[in-house]
């Protein structure tokens, strides 16, 4: 999981060590790697992957901190997402299905670099 956090927000910086006290309500948190230049991002990788979800999920409406999934689990999604959405399309227009495009962003590829260090 990628973690993001406004500093401006949040009272105080996060350390590896408070960034896993603060997760384990979700699971047992394998490694963080603090990632960037301006020491408001992490790496979380939860030892197990159902940690993941309910992780992104709790993160999606704050303002102070983000969640994302990153790697082959934001891969999956994204194509969760486009099917559900092209086949909504597909029962409104009767169109045929299309292929999933498969990408991944510059900074998706940086952190997965980052990840396999």
């Amino acid at each position: 999981v990628r973690l993001k956090w406004s500093q401006k927000k949040m009272k105080s910086s996060h350390s590896e060590d408070s960034i896993a006290i603060l997760l384990k309500k979700f699971g047992a948190v394998e490694s963080v790697e603090l990632i960037g230049g301006k020491g408001n991002a992490a790496l979380v990788t939860f030892c197990a992957k159902e940690s993941c979800g309910p992780c992104v999920d709790a993160y999606l409406d704050s303002d102070e901190m983000r969640a994302s999934f990153v790697g082959q689990r934001k891969q999956d999604e994204i194509r969760r997402t486009f099917a559900s959405s092209s086949s909504e399309k597909q029962r409104q227009a009767g169109s045929e299905q299309q292929d999933v495009p498969d990408f991944e962003s510059v900074s998706d590829s940086k952190m997965r670099r980052a990840s396999e260090r």
